[in-house]
């Protein structure tokens, strides 16, 4: 799959409006590269709108999750950038027939994985956070 070089730019832009990457110091916390790098797996082994609704919810352990869905949603088409897109697809899920509802899902599909590829390109540009108490970052 070849990625447009405009939208990794997006997607730059997106990483930093979304708060996974800190502008000032070019950093992101390690835990983004994680989220990024799993949300593909998680789609294909739970399907679209299940990862979009795991990567919404915060929680303790992943109170910066959903960031990784408001970049993504910023690269998507306009009929996409809304407060929940699980909610979203599941309404549309209810109100399109089941064949015209997998034929837009397929094509969002599409769009999602080319654009959190845009976003892991969009990441390399920065250099991931060293954590603390450490000399080289890992741990």
């Amino acid at each position: 799959m070849k990625i447009d070089s405009l939208l990794i730019e997006k997607a730059n832009k997106a990483i930093i409006d979304s708060g996974i990457v800190n502008e000032k110091e070019g950093q992101y916390d390690k835990v983004y590269k994680g989220y990024v790098s799993s949300f593909g797996a998680s789609i294909a082994q739970a399907g679209l709108i299940p990862t979009i609704i795991f990567y919404e919810a915060a929680s303790d352990q992943a109170k910066d999750r959903p960031k990784v869905v408001k970049a993504l949603v910023q690269l998507l088409d306009e009929k996409y950038r809304v407060d929940s897109l699980a909610k979203h697809l599941l309404s549309q899920r209810a109100e399109m027939g089941k064949e015209d509802f997998e034929r837009e899902e397929k094509l969002l599909l599409k769009k999602v994985t080319e654009a959190m590829v845009a976003i892991k390109l969009a990441l390399r540009l920065y250099k991931e956070k060293k954590q603390k108490g450490t000399e080289n970052g890992e741990g």
